[in-house]
This record gives structure tokens, C-alpha cells and sequence, in this order.
């Protein structure tokens, strides 16, 4: 039976935010290295190197605009 009381959701929206920060992170770190290595930089390769699924990186605007003009 569920009670009356509100419900706590603090605690998903602060592991929400750290995730995001981390693959944003994990994103930054390879196109940085690919960069540095003077490697191609697509979304393949990002996607491989940063672990991050491509959906994501065309999903995220910044971050798909990063990649489309380095890509040139």
C-alpha cells in the first residue's frame, strides 16, 4: 500500500546530471585525443573511442555540430 507522503526523487535527478557530465566528458576526452593524434574525427570514430553510442552524439546539438565541423 503506498502512503500519502511525496516522493523523494532527489537522489535520480543528481545521478541524472553526474551521468551526463560523465559522457559529455567521455565524449571531450576522445575528440581531444583524436585531435591530438591527428586521427580522423567522425562519428564513428568518437563513438568508438568514447564508448558513447553514436545516437547520442547526433542527438546532443553541440556536440554534433563539434563533430560535423572537425570532421571538415
Amino acid at each position: 500500500m503506498l502512503g500519502d507522503h511525496p516522493r523523494n526523487s532527489d537522489g535520480l535527478k543528481v545521478y541524472s546530471k553526474q551521468k551526463q557530465f560523465e559522457t559529455a566528458k567521455k565524449v571531450d576526452e576522445a575528440i581531444t585525443l583524436l585531435i591530438k593524434d591527428k586521427e580522423a574525427i567522425n562519428f564513428n570514430c568518437v563513438s568508438k573511442l568514447s564508448g558513447v553510442s553514436k545516437t547520442y552524439l547526433y542527438e546532443h546539438q553541440a556536440i554534433r555540430e563539434r563533430i560535423e565541423t572537425l570532421r571538415k
